[in-house]
């Protein structure tokens, strides 16, 4: 009865969604621990209430999180997939291949890599031409996936684009009359909808700028560390953990040329699953020539 009393105050924590699994928020923001604390809590539903439906929900949270944020030392990674298989048995098993149909139409899949799943089939759609695209896989157990569009088009016509697990905002704060010999800073706003791990920014930069700082360099936000590369065309940045929030980045550049320079788009990524990825809008900027 006492294990029973602590398994209910522990639902009252709990908070679960149908994509994410079940979890508990107080705890999700540690820098260590809550991966293996979540584990514990597995193994303690699975003994105490077997057949619950907070196990495969616990199950599911462990592995959505593996897919973009770091499990730690090979200590940690053990017990979590021990507390995982341990559960239930119902996710052990010879898993039915995917079916992939664009415009209803079946598409034959190519060999598939053992160990990744990954499978590349060109569909052949273009940006003028909307294209449906359904995926079923044979199991009941949790996966991921994504579909990648590529397309060619004008920085300057390009959206922003982003998820609730990322966005990305860009904005140049300067003077209203730009010319050359002006500074101007690049401000950044990286919104995070989940923790993440290895996230790679990269802030292409108009023609008419050059950056302040030549050498690389580390900012903080939030308590986390970005470091900044600055190349020719581009800023580069990268972050090792961003847990979920709001963190903002901005450097300086110099205006060195007159005329109309497309801004460039910022562009962040988890480099644990690329398909979370997001980007800001493109633009244009005028530089006017330098007064007499």
């Amino acid at each position: 009865s006492v294990a029973a009393g602590i398994m209910d105050s522990m639902r009252e924590f709990m908070v679960s969604d149908p994509d994410k699994g079940s979890w508990f928020p107080s705890i999700e923001n540690r820098a260590t621990g809550y991966i293996s604390f979540t584990a514990d809590a597995l193994r303690a539903f699975a003994l105490i209430d077997p057949g619950c439906s907070e196990i495969d929900g616990l199950r599911h949270w462990l592995v959505v999180q593996k897919q973009a944020t770091d499990w730690g030392s090979s200590a940690y990674a053990t017990e979590v997939v021990a507390a995982i298989l341990a559960s239930s048995q119902e996710w052990i098993g010879n898993v039915k291949g995917s079916a992939i149909e664009a415009d209803g139409h079946r598409i034959d899949l190519p060999a598939i890599d053992r160990r990744t799943g990954y499978f590349r089939v060109p569909l052949g759609a273009t940006p003028s031409r909307e294209l449906s695209v359904s995926v079923t896989k044979g199991s009941a157990t949790p996966a991921w996936g994504a579909l990648m569009r590529r397309s060619l088009q004008p920085l300057t016509s390009v959206e922003a684009s982003g998820s609730d697990d990322l966005r990305i905002e860009k904005s140049i704060i300067g003077p209203d009359t730009l010319r050359a010999g002006d500074k101007v800073t690049v401000r950044l706003v990286i919104h995070v909808g989940r923790n993440l791990n290895y996230v790679a920014i990269t802030d292409d930069r108009a023609a008419c700028f050059e950056p302040v700082d030549q050498l690389p360099s580390t900012s903080m936000s939030e308590g986390v560390i970005f470091y900044i590369e600055p190349r020719d065309t581009r800023t580069s940045l990268f972050a090792t953990t961003m847990p979920k929030g709001t963190y903002v980045v901005s450097y300086d550049l110099y205006v060195n040329n007159a005329g109309s320079f497309a801004s460039g788009i910022a562009t962040a990524a988890s480099q644990y699953a690329p398909e979370i990825t997001a980007r800001s809008a493109g633009s244009v900027i005028t530089v006017n020539p330098a007064s007499k």
